[in-house]
């Protein structure tokens, strides 16, 4: 589930109202006796992009972890990958930085309507070299590298705010 809120008392609120609708709370609530562990779940603050006007049905991840004393050159590093995978793929990129979780932690999202749409830009990626490979090198000092993940979340559910 992934959800872009411009203030964070917006979400607050939605969550309240969420909670306070007994068709929400008790199917969740019975939820917790089948499924174990805590739900995993993030709050990003976006430092680069806009946020969608419509929920994509498909959101891509790629994770990463600022290096130690690097966190500044990682940020500006994470706002030009950012641009550069923009312009390489034709889809808007968002780069965020966590504030719950792991310290230093920072998030490129895509969203993609389709899983068709997802693969095109994929293949648009993986089939240019000429100049990603500088910014891809470059990172490699601002990044801990064995940190870098990618993930793929898909909404279940109609469109969100």
């Amino acid at each position: 589930f992934t959800s872009w809120w411009p203030k964070l008392s917006a979400l607050e609120e939605a969550v309240d109202a969420l909670w306070a609708n007994p068709g929400y709370r008790e199917p969740t609530e019975q939820g917790r006796n089948v499924a174990e562990g805590a739900p995993d779940e993030e709050l990003l603050q976006i430092i680069y992009g806009d946020i969608p006007s419509s929920a994509p049905r498909y959101v891509r991840t790629l994770t990463g972890l600022c290096a130690p004393k690097r966190h500044e050159i990682a940020i500006a590093t994470g706002v030009e990958i950012a641009k550069k995978a923009e312009a390489l793929i034709g889809s808007t990129v968002q780069f965020a930085q966590s504030l719950t979780g792991s310290l230093g932690l920072v998030h490129w999202l895509t969203g993609y309507d389709s899983l068709a749409d997802l693969q095109e830009a994929v293949e648009k990626f993986t089939g240019v070299t000429s100049g990603w490979l500088y910014y891809h090198d470059r990172s490699n000092n601002a990044f801990f590298g064995p940190s870098m993940k990618t993930s793929l979340r898909e909404r279940l559910s109609p469109a969100g705010p």
